[in-house]
């Protein structure tokens, strides 16, 4: 079962109580400090609807569970997770029990993200070992030497692991943006060699409704960053060379045409960080080596604050 877990993660490069009294309100006038509302313990029950990659359908409810570390920083995790409809079939009928046990379990596989004290994302808990499981599934040893020795290798997974975050909190702390304004910037991520691949990311205030201020990042990932982000994918190359320096170099050599477009869309009380709903949505339109991918995933997430149990109430 672990070993199916791990797959689907990587895979994937490629869910009561007291109630929370009512935040201070945003104006359409003034946008506020960005404060973070979530203070440990805390249990948020969460409604997400899944269009996964090819098609499928799922919906899923789960609780998130933020708690302290010794360190003093957080740790967020999914609990409690229940797999309620494929494809608009109902999932939880007894007939089809040991197959939503399963991909419950796959989803727990994911692993739980860490945070500081002002909610910016840090790291995925058990990075490591998670690599090393991945590693350990793959049959080919030039592969598995790839994705030790080349640190960019590791970059998607991190990435990956801590998207949901950055789609809840991570993205709007200390905005800055007016409503009806938007900022474009350049990032950069790691390239394959360690080079600083750059990327476009365009931040958009899209205006205060009922109070939650409706806010949203869109990157796009063109030519060398595509790979940087496929290089997960793009490791079955290793077995044409002989070391990380020719899989580098392999790497370098051919074209990506096309672009990956990562959009992550709230509807937030900034004074909290408390989202009452969340996207994150992904489409993926390139072509490499005579291949081409055309393949779309959208997560959409809906908080149920008024049955958050603690969270510093």
């Amino acid at each position: 079962m672990k070993r199916a877990a791990t797959l689907a993660i990587a895979l994937a490069i490629v869910a009561c109580g007291g109630k929370s009294a009512p935040p201070p309100q945003p104006t359409e006038e003034e946008t506020p400090v960005t404060g973070f509302a979530w203070s440990p313990p805390c249990r948020v029950p969460v409604l997400e609807h899944n269009l996964a990659h090819g098609g499928n359908r799922f919906v899923w409810a789960y609780l998130v569970n933020v708690d302290s570390r010794g360190d003093g920083n957080l740790v967020v995790d999914l609990v409690d997770i229940d797999l309620r409809e494929v494809n608009g079939h109902d999932a939880t009928r007894p007939e089809d029990a040991d197959r939503a046990s399963l991909m419950e379990r796959m989803l727990e596989a994911f692993p739980a993200m860490i945070v500081d004290r002002e909610g910016a994302y840090l790291e995925s808990e058990g990075f490591d070992e998670i690599l090393e499981r991945l590693i350990a599934v793959s049959p080919n040893p030039s592969v598995q030497r790839m994705i030790r020795e080349t640190p960019a290798m590791h970059t998607p997974f991190r990435r990956q692991f801590g998207e949901l975050w950055q789609a809840w909190v991570g993205h709007w702390i200390d905005w800055s943006i007016e409503p009806g304004a938007d900022a474009t910037i350049v990032e950069t991520i790691p390239g394959p060699d360690g080079e600083a691949v750059p990327y476009r990311v365009v931040r958009s205030h899209l205006g205060v409704e009922n109070g939650y201020a409706r806010l949203r990042v869109v990157e796009t990932h063109r030519g060398d960053a595509i790979k940087t982000m496929m290089l997960p994918v793009l490791v079955g190359l290793a077995d044409q060379v002989a070391d990380p320096a020719g899989f580098v170099e392999l790497l370098k050599s051919f074209d990506v045409d096309g672009q990956v477009e990562i959009s992550f869309e709230v509807e937030t009380e900034l004074a909290t960080l408390r989202p009452r709903r969340g996207v994150l949505d992904k489409r993926m339109e390139f072509g490499f080596l005579g291949n081409s991918t055309n393949e779309r995933s959208t997560r959409e997430f809906t908080f149920d604050w008024e049955r958050a149990i603690g969270c510093g109430e």
